[in-house]
């Protein structure tokens, strides 16, 4: 199995990376980097290990410094598992060889209003700092999202498995980011984020029937304050 993770988000690309080699537990492990050749490489996987056949090797930027071939992909045992953890944005037609023979999966910079959401929880001191660094045009149908976040971890909450998840959202949910959005449920309890639901439909509610002259700007942390202050 060969695995691509690439993008600018290295912390995210690196979480994967790490539950990706726990996936398996009992594979020989070698790590290469920008001081290892193409040769090293070679060597690490077609060596044979008279103990343990079965090897997990993690390349650093092999394909950023145009280290590996195609051809060389095509060539690799089943029993072995290769990742290579690109600290870069690769373009789409240097990946494009690579689409045949690798999963390739890309960590983009979270936007502001992302790091918004994945702080939500019941101290919400972070989440008030980061709305109010938004800026006007990234806090325009905010509340919306939020609710479409809080649906999430009412699921998570009442053990929807992630494929019904993504049957009710219509969003393919990835197995890393679907892991983060459970982790982040555990800090909540299902009373709470109903009420949470609730109030976060009403508000969006009453701001577009013109029930209310106050702005999103200053409701939705009132909303944030009254329902997730422990």
């Amino acid at each position: 199995m060969i695995f691509i993770l690439h993008g600018k988000d290295t912390a995210a690309s690196y979480h994967r990376l790490t539950q990706v080699a726990s996936s398996y537990p009992n594979f020989q492990r070698t790590k290469f980097n920008k001081e290892n050749s193409f040769e090293d490489l070679t060597l690490g996987v077609f060596s044979q290990d008279l103990i343990n056949t079965q090897k997990l090797i993690i390349c650093e930027n092999f394909l950023h410094d145009q280290k590996v071939k195609t051809q060389f992909l095509r060539k690799i045992p089943t029993d072995r598992v290769i990742i290579f953890w690109e600290h870069a944005q690769l373009t789409k037609n240097s990946l494009e060889k690579f689409k045949t023979y690798a999963k390739i999966e890309n960590f983009k910079p979270k936007a502001k209003i992302f790091w918004f959401l994945d702080s939500i929880s019941q101290r919400p001191e972070k989440s008030l700092a980061i709305f109010n660094s938004l800026d006007l045009d990234e806090k325009r149908n905010l509340i919306w999202q939020l609710a479409g976040r809080i649906l999430l971890l009412i699921l998570v909450k009442l053990d929807a498995s992630l494929d019904k998840v993504r049957k009710i959202t219509g969003k393919n949910f990835e197995d890393w980011q679907w892991k983060i959005i459970t982790r982040q449920a555990e800090s909540f309890n299902i009373k709470t984020l109903l009420l949470f639901y609730r109030a976060t439909l009403k508000v969006d509610f009453m701001i577009k029937t013109g029930a209310t002259d106050l702005s999103e700007t200053t409701l939705l942390p009132l909303t944030i304050l009254k329902y997730l202050q422990r």
